[in-house]
């Protein structure tokens, strides 16, 4: 559905352009800068949710229709960051078998542990433009439209943290709990880092502020910018076990999924414990100073 809106409005914007074109087209081309909240969007049940630093490096090239409408593409490298801490949860994780066989389910009470998410995406941007003069040759620009995010390299790192894990034998209905060989009892601070699979972002876009007219030719776009992403963009969902775990007949193991993509429980599942989500819809968003150096 999202892919028939973009193409709906490619075509209309495109056709409206044409329609416009009075004076003789020219072409412009530019390497941008922007930095600014750069970050991912989402609500948790679980923690608190930080907004993260970052922005965007990019090769940008407009199409003039005439001296004010113009449609822009190009490509841009965009780094963002976000945190979850005071992550409190219970993960649960059914059906695991033990070194001799034996079905249990797993539950791990964590606490105090903060994650980093950090992504790179290449955004195309696909705009609408427009600009006229307001004093001494400068320029009033608005460019609006939408990007497509596509994702290079997703990574999230768990740091500290308390886990309390533990298996529950149904059929025996007996706790392991102390067991430390099978990874059960209480840990400190497992630190993890991962891959996090991420979908193509789509989002809306809208960059405003004043073109500077340079010696030579050159000009110089200074402005606000603002992304706000549409879909949620977690490849795998939000209902994996925050904690998994693995029992070999010499060692234990146990790590972390991301809270992006992970469930929790308000208490044991036999119990009568209902599972929610750690988080909602995850999309990119950013805010802040674009800087456009152009040459005609």
């Amino acid at each position: 559905m999202i892919k028939k809106y973009i193409y709906l409005f490619v075509s209309g914007l495109l056709a409206c352009m044409s329609v416009m074109a009075q004076d003789k087209p020219h072409h412009e081309y530019s390497i941008s800068l922007g930095g600014g909240v750069s970050s991912f969007k989402y609500d948790t049940s679980a923690g608190n949710h930080n907004y993260g630093f970052g922005g965007d490096i990019g090769f940008g090239y407009k199409y003039f229709f005439n001296n004010n409408w113009a449609v822009q593409s190009g490509v841009e490298i965009a780094c963002l960051n976000a945190k979850t801490d005071n992550l409190e949860a219970l993960s649960y994780a059914p059906g695991l078998r033990d070194s001799e066989g034996e079905v249990y389910d797993y539950y791990s009470a964590v606490s105090d542990l903060a994650e980093r998410q950090h992504a790179l995406l290449a955004n195309i941007p696909i705009m609408g433009h427009f600009q006229t003069e307001v004093f001494d040759g400068n320029r009033f620009y608005i460019s609006a439209g939408m990007k497509v995010g596509i994702p290079i390299v997703a990574k999230y790192k768990t740091k500290g943290g308390r886990y309390e894990n533990k298996g529950w034998y149904t059929e025996k209905e007996n706790w392991a709990d102390s067991q430390k060989f099978a990874g059960f009892g209480i840990f400190y601070d497992r630190d993890v880092k991962e891959d996090l699979d991420l979908k193509i972002a789509f989002m809306l876009s809208a960059e405003t502020g004043i073109k500077w007219q340079l010696p030579n030719g050159l000009g110089l776009y200074t402005g606000l910018y603002c992304d706000y992403g549409l879909n949620d963009v977690m490849k795998n969902g939000h209902g994996n076990p925050l904690v998994t775990q693995e029992i070999q007949p010499d060692r234990y193991y146990f790590t972390s999924n991301s809270a992006l993509e992970s469930s929790h429980y308000d208490k044991y599942v036999h119990e009568g414990g209902k599972g929610k989500q750690i988080t909602d819809k995850v999309v990119p968003v950013a805010l802040g100073i674009k800087l456009r150096l152009t040459l005609n």
